[in-house]
């Protein structure tokens, strides 16, 4: 028998974001169903040129229709773009199930954003 898989997984970060500055990654992992999800623990994927802290967070029980949202300080050590991935998995019934949501930053150089500013129609 297949189930559908009631975790759900959505997480933001600001779009732009300063090389060596600290900023926020959040999630919100949402029980869809009406069964407890048990050991339900959260990860944030990151490229290496982004340090996350403290990337794994346990969440614990997560009963039906309930919402835990996880914060997640972040830096980017260089210029570019990046995919940071979230990932949720728990226990349902005995049966181990996850889900993931991803978003895309982009660090760059204060200099570099404050001379976008200056360029009319950017």
């Amino acid at each position: 028998t297949v189930r559908p898989n009631p975790l759900g997984v959505s997480v933001s970060a600001p779009g732009t974001v300063f090389v060596d500055k600290w900023f926020d990654i959040s999630a919100n992992i949402t029980n869809l169903g009406n069964q407890n999800i048990s050991s339900t623990m959260v990860t944030v994927h990151a490229p290496r040129e982004v340090t996350i802290k403290s990337p794994k967070k346990k969440i614990g029980d997560l009963a039906g229709g309930v919402t835990s949202t996880v914060t997640w300080r972040a830096r980017a050590k260089s210029a570019g773009t990046f995919i940071i991935q979230v990932e949720s998995s728990g226990n349902l019934a005995g049966e181990q199930i996850s889900s993931s949501d991803s978003v895309i930053i982009s660090a760059v150089n204060s200099l570099a954003l404050f001379l976008l500013r200056l360029i009319p129609g950017v």
